[in-house]
C-alpha cells in the first residue's frame, strides 16, 4: 500500500514537471513559484518529501555537524535556465563537543598568559602601578656578588661528609636530605658497606652514592647558598703617599647555618686586611672586612685578597696607584 502511494506520488510529480517545462518554454513561469523537479525528471534532492531522497541511503560516517567530511559536502544550486549545478558547500560547523573542547583550550591558554603576565609585572622592572620603570632603582639588598670564587677543596675532602645539615620541610629539596647521619658516617667503613649491601636490597654503588650525598650537594646542589660579597673588587685609584686609605668589604651570610671567615695574608706588605668583628657569622647577618693601604713611596699596588669560607674561597682584586705629594697635587 505504501509503495503504491509513493509510485502514484512520483507519477503526479512527473506530470507536474512536464507542465512546468511547458511553462518555461512559453516564458510564463513565475520566479517565486519554484518547481519541485529538475530538468532530468527526478525529484529535487533538496526536497524532504521527495521519495528518491527518502530512499537514498546516507553515506557512511556522514553526521550532522561533522567537520571531518567538510571537503565532501556538495551544494546544489539552480540556474536561471533550470539546470542544477553542484558546488562546494564550504566547511561544515564543528560539533558541539569540538566547540566545547576548543573553548576550554582557549580559556586555559588565556589563563596561562594572564598568570605569566602577572608574575612579570610583579618583578622589580615594573612599578607598583604595573608600568615599566624608566629609572632602575639601585636596591642594595637585591644586588648579587660577582666576585671570583673557587671551591674549598680542603673542606670538601675532609669535613664535608660530617658537616651539619638542617632537615626541615623547607630544606626537603636539598640533595643532602637522604645522606646518612654523622654518627653513621663515623661508624661506617668499606667492610660495613659491603655487609649492608649483602643484607639489604641496595647495591654497593647505591650505598656509596648515599654516603657521598653531602659532597654532591656542595658541588651540584642549585639550592646551595654562600656569602654575598660586596663589592667584588677594590679600586682605590690615585692615592697620596704617607697617608692611610681604607675600604670596607661587606659579607652577608645567605646560608641557613652559621659560617666562619678566614683571611689569608697578603703578599704585599703595604696592604692590611682585618675583620672588624670576630666570631662566626649567623644566617642573614653581615660581617665587615677592613682593607687599608699605607705606602711611604710611589708605586703601583696590585694584589688579590683571599677570603676563605666553609665551601668557597672568594678572590677580591685590589688596585691602587701611589704618588708623591707634588705629583698628587698636580694630577688632582
Amino acid at each position: 500500500m505504501r509503495m503504491s502511494q509513493r509510485i502514484d506520488r512520483s507519477q503526479q510529480q512527473l506530470q507536474n514537471a512536464e507542465n512546468d517545462k511547458a511553462q518555461y518554454q512559453d516564458g510564463s513561469r513565475e520566479q517565486n513559484n519554484p518547481s519541485p523537479l529538475g530538468t532530468h525528471g527526478l525529484g529535487d534532492p533538496l526536497d524532504k518529501e521527495s521519495p528518491i531522497v527518502a530512499l537514498e541511503p546516507e553515506e557512511p560516517g556522514l553526521k550532522q555537524g561533522s567537520a571531518f567530511l567538510a571537503g565532501n559536502s556538495k551544494k546544489l544550486t539552480k540556474n536561471a535556465d533550470g539546470t542544477l549545478t553542484a558546488t562546494d558547500g564550504g566547511a561544515l560547523a564543528p560539533s558541539l563537543y569540538l566547540q566545547e573542547k576548543m573553548y576550554l583550550k582557549q580559556k586555559e591558554t588565556e589563563h596561562l598568559l594572564k598568570a605569566e603576565e602577572y608574575h612579570v609585572v610583579k618583578t622589580k622592572d615594573f612599578n607598583v602601578v604595573g608600568r615599566l620603570r624608566q629609572d632602575k632603582p639601585v636596591v642594595k639588598v637585591m644586588q648579587k656578588s660577582t666576585a671570583q670564587t673557587e671551591l674549598n677543596e680542603k673542606f670538601i675532602t675532609t669535613e664535608c661528609i660530617a658537616d651539619r645539615r638542617i632537615k626541615i620541610s623547607s630544606m626537603a629539596p636539598r640533595q643532602y636530605i637522604n645522606a646518612p647521619s654523622v654518627q653513621d658516617v663515623r661508624k661506617q667503613g668499606q667492610h660495613q658497606m659491603i655487609l649492608s649491601a649483602i643484607n639489604k636490597k641496595q647495591t654497593f654503588a647505591e650505598l656509596i652514592n648515599q654516603a657521598n650525598a653531602m659532597v654532591t650537594s656542595v658541588l651540584h646542589d642549585p639550592l646551595k647558598r654562600s656569602f654575598n660579597v660586596m663589592p667584588s673588587g677594590l679600586k682605590f685609584g690615585i692615592l697620596k703617599s704617607n697617608q692611610s686609605y681604607e675600604m670596607v668589604i661587606t659579607m652577608k651570610n645567605e646560608d641557613a647555618v652559621a659560617h666562619r671567615i678566614i683571611l689569608k695574608p697578603l703578599s704585599d706588605n703595604r696592604i692590611t686586611a682585618s675583620l672588624i668583628d670576630m666570631g662566626p657569622v649567623a644566617p642573614g647577618m653581615i660581617k665587615k672586612v677592613s682593607v687599608m693601604i699605607y705606602s711611604p713611596n710611589e708605586g703601583t699596588i696590585k694584589d688579590t685578597l683571599q677570603i676563605v669560607t666553609k665551601a668557597d674561597i672568594f678572590k677580591i682584586p685590589i688596585e691602587a696607584t701611589i704618588m708623591s705629594e707634588d705629583n698628587y697635587e698636580r694630577e688632582v
